[in-house]
C-alpha cells in the first residue's frame, strides 16, 4: 500500500484530476458576483459548534462540527484516493482566496472567524494530526485529545499574518503530514485507537477522513465567506 516511490503513475494522475477540479472550481468564482450564477447566490450553510468562529455562524442548516459522527469502515484500498484530497487542500484553500483584497480576507461577519482565522485554523491542527498518526503507531490506547475550545487559534491573531505567509504554512505542514503517511503499510492503516471525544476505537485510515472531512468543514466556510466578502464591499 506505500505510495512513496512507485513506478505506477495512478496517484499522480488522481492528485492532479483532483487538483484540476479545484482549479475549475476557483475559475467559477471569477463570475460577476451579482449575477445569477455568480458567487454571492453561493450559500454553503455553516456551523462550527466548538467555538471556532467564535460559536458565531452565518447560516444554521450546516451539521455542527461536533455532531457529525465517524463510525469507520472506509476502504484500505481506497487509500491513494484519501491521500489525494489530502494533498489536495492547500490548493483549494489558495484558489479560494485569491484576488481577495486583505481588508476582505480579515473580515469578520457577524463575530465569525474571518477567512485567514479559518486558514489559520487548519494550520494549528496539523501538529494534532501528526501526534495521532505517533498514537497509532506507538499503539497508545487512547489518541492525542484536541483543544476544543481552540485556544491556539484564538491566541494566535492569525489576521495579523499575511495571506502569502498562511498559505505557504498550510503547504509545508500538510506536506510533513502527507510525507508522514505516504509509506504506511495496509497493516498499519488499520491501527486502531480510541477517540477521545468519540468515545470508540478508531483506525487510522479512518482518522485521515476525520483530517479531510475537518479540511471541508473550513473549506466549505472558505466558500461562503468569499461569496459574503465579494458581494458586500
Amino acid at each position: 500500500m506505500a505510495l512513496r516511490g512507485t513506478n505506477d503513475s495512478s496517484l499522480d494522475i488522481l492528485i492532479q484530476a483532483y487538483l484540476s477540479a479545484g482549479l475549475v472550481a476557483s475559475r467559477a468564482l471569477q463570475i460577476a458576483p451579482r449575477s445569477p450564477l455568480g458567487l454571492a447566490r453561493i450559500r454553503v450553510p455553516f456551523s462550527h459548534a466548538e467555538a471556532s468562529d467564535g460559536g458565531q455562524h452565518m447560516s444554521g442548516s450546516f451539521k455542527p462540527w461536533f455532531e457529525r459522527e465517524f463510525p469507520g469502515g472506509y476502504p484500505v484500498d481506497l487509500f491513494a484516493n484519501l491521500y489525494a484530497r489530502l494533498h489536495g487542500s492547500p490548493v483549494r484553500v489558495r484558489s479560494l482566496v485569491e484576488g481577495l483584497e486583505p481588508g476582505q480576507l480579515v473580515r469578520s461577519l457577524g463575530g465569525s472567524w474571518s477567512m485567514q482565522r479559518n486558514l489559520g485554523h487548519l494550520i494549528d491542527l496539523e501538529q494534532l494530526w501528526l501526534a495521532r498518526v505517533d498514537d497509532f503507531l506507538a499503539g497508545r490506547a487512547e489518541l492525542t485529545p484536541a483543544d476544543v475550545e481552540n485556544r491556539t487559534t484564538h491566541d494566535a491573531d492569525h489576521d495579523r499574518s499575511s495571506i502569502g505567509d498562511l498559505l505557504d504554512q498550510f503547504t509545508q505542514v500538510r506536506g510533513l503530514f502527507l510525507s508522514r503517511i505516504v509509506d504506511l503499510e495496509p497493516q498499519q492503516l488499520g491501527l486502531t485507537s480510541r477517540h477521545p471525544r468519540l468515545g470508540h476505537p478508531m483506525r487510522m485510515i479512518d482518522s485521515f477522513l476525520f483530517v479531510a472531512e475537518h479540511d471541508d468543514h473550513h473549506i466549505a466556510r472558505l466558500i461562503e465567506l468569499r461569496g459574503l466578502v465579494v458581494s458586500q464591499p
